[in-house]
């Protein structure tokens, strides 16, 4: 591997987390907490955000790992910073949606190269 794709796979791993972390900021900051509030964040907007971060800083290197490397960073650091909370609710719920979005993330990036893997008919070309 050489050191691009390195220094491009640690930064899109940087940025899923961080963008995710800016995310959760201004979901809390501006609408609050509630349990549809957690629901669209931690299912919705959570791994959408995760997915399409690194495609829109590096389309030619986003492969999907840095989107679950990502991802798992993110709610590492959300583990560290509230894990006097642990049985409450809401931490139960974010510590469900890790699984859920990972399951989520890792069925899309499947699809995504099978589809890829697949040949493509060239546009304009017909066999008749």
């Amino acid at each position: 591997m050489s050191q691009q794709p390195l220094r491009t796979l640690l930064l899109n791993i940087l940025a899923v987390a961080a963008g995710l972390g800016l995310a959760l900021a201004a979901v809390s900051l501006s609408v609050g907490w509630s349990l549809p509030t957690l629901l669209l964040f931690w299912l919705l907007i959570t791994p959408a955000l995760a997915l399409n971060i690194p495609r829109w800083m590096d389309r030619k290197h986003a492969d999907g790992k840095s989107s679950i490397l990502g991802l798992v960073l993110f709610y590492v650091l959300m583990v560290f910073m509230i894990y006097e909370h642990d049985q409450t609710d809401y931490f139960r719920l974010m510590m469900y949606s890790l699984v859920i979005n990972l399951g989520i993330l890792g069925t899309w990036i499947w699809a995504n190269k099978r589809t890829a893997a697949q040949p493509q008919p060239e546009a304009g070309l017909t066999d008749s």
